[in-house]
């Protein structure tokens, strides 16, 4: 079914950084002070958000809190929040919680919030607190043991990346941004009903578009974004610089739906953070595309992505389509894995010590190749 369920990664509107983990073990102790509330109480399962929103993601990021709290947690269910609000919000409070300075850990009572942990201020770029999250993925595809070199890829806002050569892991993260999950897009939107996931072009030079639930289209999710511009381009309709040849300026999609040269702006930042990511991740440890034995693909959009349309973009690299795989929410795979197997779990955590954290964005470098990589075409 096209759409038919949504990845817990795309469920919550308005979270820049979230990764969703069913755990069956107590949820996240507190620290021993004296001012440190107890932890919550030994539930079957605990469901913990990490959400960070420091951009313009922060009104539906409460939205999502809000919600959490409506629910609340009860015997059975845990609903904790590891939560980092937008800078110039901390002083508005959200419901009983008043001061969010500093990043919290919070546990989702009904219709209200206990905390259980100040963290201070934390970096949630932080290598630590990256190696966390991907490490749950990798657990997915069993990377330890995975056979020659590949290239794990998650489309998402921050762009994580894993390269596996030999038996060295090096991992990194591009500034993508929300653009893949439509989140900055003029009529952008989830892969919810009504959302264009699909376009080809036509015989007669349209464009065929296809919506989730096949209702009337009121948006367009990542997929569908990805495959109206590859469609846009090989028309002539779109320049390989990104100038939509329209004077309008407008391409149309169905209906009242179009797509902005905004829109059009936003997809080449994100689709250039992810590629000048991927470029000095394989410089900086001495390989190449054609190294690579596999290109794993997670994310949001990971199961309906066209691979094509995506290598058209610059997106990802080209390479043939059966060195690529699909893995979905790796994330939420691998902490299945984790659930199910204290083998697998213990796996999982000597796997995080075994990848070493590389900051590419720190260099000169980045920016110059980042400059250059907005333009679409297809790149090895």
């Amino acid at each position: 079914m096209r759409y038919s369920t949504l990845s817990i990664k795309t469920i919550p509107a308005g979270l820049i950084f979230c990764l969703a983990i069913c755990l069956g073990i107590a949820a996240v102790p507190s620290r021993p002070e004296k001012q440190i509330p107890s932890s919550p109480a030994r539930a079957g399962w605990t469901f913990l958000l990490f959400s960070m929103a420091d951009c313009n993601l922060e009104e539906p990021m409460m939205e999502d809190l809000r919600k959490m709290a409506e629910v609340g947690s009860n015997e059975n269910v845990n609903l904790v929040v590891l939560c980092d609000r937008a800078e110039g919000n901390s002083n508005e409070p959200l419901l009983n919680i008043r001061n969010f300075t500093s990043a919290k850990y919070l546990l989702a009572q009904k219709g209200s919030f206990r905390e259980i942990r100040d963290l201070g201020e934390l970096n949630m770029g932080d290598p630590a607190n990256l190696l966390n999250f991907i490490s749950a993925g990798l657990a997915a595809i069993d990377a330890a043991h995975h056979p020659g070199n590949f290239l794990f890829v998650d489309l998402g806002t921050n762009g994580e990346l894993v390269l596996k050569k030999g038996t060295r892991f090096a991992a990194t993260s591009t500034a993508a941004g929300p653009a893949f999950e439509g989140m900055t897009i003029s009529c952008g939107m989830l892969a919810l009903p009504g959302a264009v996931y699909k376009a080809e072009e036509r015989d007669d030079g349209g464009t065929a578009v296809e919506t989730v639930g096949d209702r009337p289209a009121r948006g367009v999710c990542g997929t569908g974004l990805i495959d109206l511009l590859a469609a846009a381009l090989r028309q002539g309709r779109l320049s390989r610089q990104g100038h939509i040849v329209d004077g309008s300026k407008k391409i149309p999609v169905a209906g009242p739906v179009e797509l902005t040269q905004k829109d059009v702006r936003e997809v080449q930042l994100a689709a250039a953070a992810v590629k000048t990511g991927i470029r000095m991740l394989l410089e900086a440890n001495g390989t190449s595309v054609a190294d690579l034995d596999t290109l794993y693909v997670a994310g949001a959009f990971g199961n309906y992505l066209n691979i094509p349309n995506a290598m058209a973009l610059g997106l990802l690299p080209r390479l043939p389509t059966e060195k690529i795989r699909f893995i979905g929410n790796s994330s939420l795979a691998g902490a299945r894995a984790m659930l199910i197997s204290a083998v697998e779990r213990k796996r999982c955590e000597a796997l995080v010590g075994k990848i070493d954290h590389e900051s590419l964005a720190r260099g000169a470098a980045f920016q110059e190749l980042f400059v250059e990589a907005p333009e679409f075409k297809e790149w090895s």
